[in-house]
This record gives structure tokens, sequence and C-alpha cells, in this order.
């Protein structure tokens, strides 16, 4: 489907978030029978994809699939969910990106929190220690805005010992 002005219109009720909600379950589940790898950008009303490994934006595709299935509570999105999700996972321990928390935040940590699924919070886990052990600085190159975050999963998932 190419997108148009038209698509995105939501009448002006009082119900306006819940239109645009709907609207966006909708679009994502559409999505997931047309695409065989990760979004990246759309390009006149087309997808473009990147790689099975999701370059930098994996986690942003796999977020929304998880919360689109918080939402509805539809089996066959948390299994698309945890589909794309395990695309990611051999990426827990990439040298190469400073893009790990974009990638595992979205994928697995939040895939935790709605399904208490530990293989999820493993994952998540191994990438924390993945950013703070990479020396280079490569993986905490945006760390001035990942910090709270950094932080924040570090004290909940019990991450506080020091990692050389």
């Amino acid at each position: 489907m190419v997108a148009s002005k038209d698509t995105f219109l939501i009448s002006p009720s009082p119900d306006w978030a819940s239109q645009a909600l709907e609207f966006s379950v909708a679009r994502i589940r559409e999505n997931l029978t047309n695409l065989e790898s990760f979004p990246e950008r759309t390009e006149d009303g087309h997808w473009l994809c990147v790689e099975k490994t999701g370059w930098w934006v994996g986690g942003h595709w796999v977020g929304l699939i998880w919360l689109a299935f918080a939402h509805t509570q539809d089996p066959a999105l948390e299994n698309a969910a945890r589909t794309w999700a395990a695309y990611l996972a051999p990426r827990q321990f990439d040298t190469t990106t400073h893009d790990l928390g974009f990638l595992f935040e979205l994928s697995h940590i939040l895939g935790y929190e709605l399904t208490g699924d530990e293989y999820y919070l493993t994952n998540g886990r191994a990438m924390y220690r993945q950013m703070i052990r990479e020396k280079d600085v490569n993986s905490m190159r945006n760390c001035y805005w990942l910090a709270p975050t950094l932080l924040y999963y570090l004290d909940r998932y019990g991450l506080q010992e020091r990692t050389r």
C-alpha cells in the first residue's frame, strides 16, 4: 500500500487516541505479512529494509510488535515479536556498534517486561555488560543520553557488579 496524506487522517473525535492506536496495530499486522527483513525507512511509500541482523533499527521494529502485543494480548503478535527478537539475539556481544541499546532495550528488555521470559533478560544483561566492557567507547558513544536508561536497568536487573 502506498501511503497518502488521507491514510493518516484521524477524525477529530474524543476517541482519537484509540483510533490512532488501532490504526498503528493494523499497520503493524500488515507489515508483518509483507516484511522479510527489518524495515529501516520508506521511499516513495515503500519500505527499504536492512539485513536480518537489524542494523541499528531492528530493535525499534521488534519494540513496535511488543507494544502491539501489550495492547491486544494477541498470541500471534507475541509469537511475531519473539521471532523477530531472535534475529537480534546474536548481536548481544557485538563490538562493532554503538546501537546496542536501540537493539536490545526495545526487543529484549521490553520482551522481558511483557512476558517475564528470562531468555530476554539474560540477553539484555549480556548486552549491558558488553556496553560496560567496551574499552574503545564504541558502544557508549551515545552515553550522554543513554546513561540514565543504562543506570536504571543496571539497578533494576541486578547488574551493580563492576565488569572488567
